[in-house]
């Protein structure tokens, strides 16, 4: 009975260091998940569509006298522009489409943003971030595993979860104790512990009205 007791304890004492290591370390992984995806949510590109009245163009026009002096004339034609934002708007980009006396109105008839390189970026952030945040709990020379098992970049317009990059991942720990009880009780106990997390990012942005856009809905099941 005292034997009995003893590994009673033992077993109890031992399940509750490695599921305090599980524990610690599936927060690790959720954090670890949560910086791949926002991450990968960073790497959008915001883009802009443009109406430019191209304002007038310098001439020169008859004066009273019946010489000629310098004046400014309609262009007329509008243009419809796209482009990066930061490089159409913020950096005055559409001016170089404006006439020589200066642009009219500039409006704006769209704005969105997109994972460049159809979202070949954001999934090379997504596994940088995540490898610099893998708990080593769940590194190869502790005897765990921890890797990302999917990443979905969101990059179509209708759908619901746009624009958002969604990291799937997994990692197991090797247990310590548990491990150890496994020669007493002829290997009943399992030799891992086994976690996943899913975490969304979502890259917001200004619509025409100036106003930030609805987050994207839930990815993560």
């Amino acid at each position: 009975m005292l034997a009995s007791g003893i590994i009673m304890i033992l077993l109890i004492a031992g399940v509750a260091i490695d599921y305090s290591r599980y524990v610690a370390a599936s927060e690790k992984l959720l954090t670890a998940t949560e910086s791949a995806a926002m991450a990968g949510a960073l790497t959008a590109k915001r883009y802009v569509k443009l109406e430019v009245d191209k304002g007038k163009y310098r001439a020169c026009c008859p004066s009273e006298d019946g010489g000629c002096s310098p004046c400014c004339k309609s262009c007329q034609k509008k243009i419809i522009i796209s482009g990066a934002e930061r490089e159409l708007l913020e950096n005055k980009g559409y001016k170089k489409y404006c006439c020589s006396c200066g642009c009219g109105r500039v409006k704006i008839l769209d704005q969105w943003v997109e994972y460049s390189n159809d979202g070949f970026d954001a999934q090379i952030e997504a596994e940088r971030f995540f490898k610099l945040n893998t708990p080593k709990e769940m590194t190869c020379f502790q005897g765990g595993s921890a890797e990302i098992s999917n990443i979905e970049i969101v990059n179509k317009r209708s759908d619901p979860r746009y624009p958002s990059v969604i990291v799937e991942a997994k990692g197991k720990i090797k247990t310590l104790i548990m491990e150890a009880m496994n020669g007493i009780l002829f290997n009943r106990l399992s030799n891992y512990l086994t976690t996943e997390r899913c975490v969304q990012g979502g890259s917001f942005y200004y619509d025409i009205h100036g106003r930030w856009q609805r987050p994207p809905e839930e990815g993560c099941e």
